[in-house]
Order: structure tokens, then C-alpha cells, then sequence
């Protein structure tokens, strides 16, 4: 993925080295390993990528659908912080989840190996960042992104989600090759 500015540099930053640290784990491993089913059931490693792309493929389709209209976008309200905070205890709880309908094996693309779902998945970040880098300063700073849980969050919070939800499914992937 190309390194580039857009809104908050830090927080884009920490999203490519969640990616980074995903590729890492993906290192080593067999087509077959990644796409096994882990005893007991559960996603494959390639399905909790898909997962991921499909998550940030989405967030884009949104990104475009908001923007259509710079001033209906919503500026930051007092509940932010706490649905950001709600957020990150949601993500960092050892905890599983059932994964939102809209980002579930049901919408997974039934015949795709690792390096397809890896090259969509780049060719979406890519498009994403520029995107973001062409929009005006007020949709920038308001709340463009509704995460399915959470619900609005500016920028910033969208990659702080992308981050978060990578580190989160990085844990799940280091649990499925314990077993494979």
C-alpha cells in the first residue's frame, strides 16, 4: 500500500502497520493452511481477511454516498468520545462477536485465493486515500463514516477502527494457526 497524507497522518500510519503486522502472520503459511476451516469451526485466515476488505470496501462505498452532499454531513456531537471508547472495549475484549450481516461469510466471494482478496484489498485502500484527499476540509471534520455498531465517527475514527479491527482479527488469526 503506498504511504500518503491524508487527514491525520498518525492514524493513517497505524493502519498500514496494522496491515503490515497482518502480512506478517500470513508469512510461511500454505494456501491449504489458509484457507482451513479451524477445528471446531470459525472463519479460515482467509476468510477473516475477506472479512476485513469487504469491512473497508463497504466504509468506502459510504465515504462516497455521505460525501455527495458536504453540508448534510453531521459535525462531532458530545457522544463521540464515549461510542469511540465503547468501540475500542468492544474490540479489544477477549471476547467473539457475530460479525454485522453486511461483513459476514454470507457476502464473502465464494472463489478467491489469498493473493485476489490481497490485491482488491489494496486496490480499495488506494482508492480510499484518494478519495479522502480530494474531498473539501468540511467533510474532512465531520462525521462521514457509521461504523454498524457504534454508529458516526469522523475520519480519524474510521482508521482508528480500521486499526483496531485488523488487531483484533490479527488475535484470531495467531488462535487458527495455534491449531492448524
Amino acid at each position: 500500500m503506498t504511504r500518503t497524507n491524508i487527514p491525520n497522518q498518525k492514524t493513517n500510519k497505524a493502519w498500514q502497520d496494522a496491515w503490515d503486522n497482518l502480512r506478517l502472520q500470513l508469512n510461511e503459511l500454505s494456501d491449504h493452511q489458509i484457507n482451513k476451516t479451524p477445528t471446531g469451526g470459525g472463519w479460515s485466515i482467509q476468510q477473516v481477511i475477506q472479512h476485513l476488505g469487504l469491512s473497508e470496501q463497504l466504509s468506502l462505498k459510504y465515504l462516497k454516498k455521505k460525501t455527495l452532499d458536504p453540508s448534510r454531513i453531521p459535525k462531532r456531537d458530545m457522544g463521540y468520545p464515549f461510542r469511540k471508547a465503547a468501540l475500542y472495549l468492544y474490540l479489544a475484549s477477549p471476547f467473539r462477536y457475530k460479525a454485522p450481516g453486511m461483513v459476514s461469510t454470507s457476502q464473502f466471494p465464494k472463489k478467491e485465493d489469498i493473493q485476489d482478496t490481497m490485491v482488491g484489498l489494496v486496490a480499495n485502500q488506494e482508492e480510499m486515500i484518494q478519495f479522502i484527499q480530494h474531498l473539501p476540509a468540511n467533510a474532512t471534520k465531520g462525521m462521514v463514516y457509521k461504523h454498524p455498531i457504534v454508529g458516526r465517527m469522523d475520519l480519524d475514527g474510521m482508521f482508528w477502527f480500521f486499526t483496531w479491527h485488523i488487531r483484533h482479527h490479527i488475535r484470531q488469526i495467531k488462535r487458527i494457526k495455534k491449531n492448524l
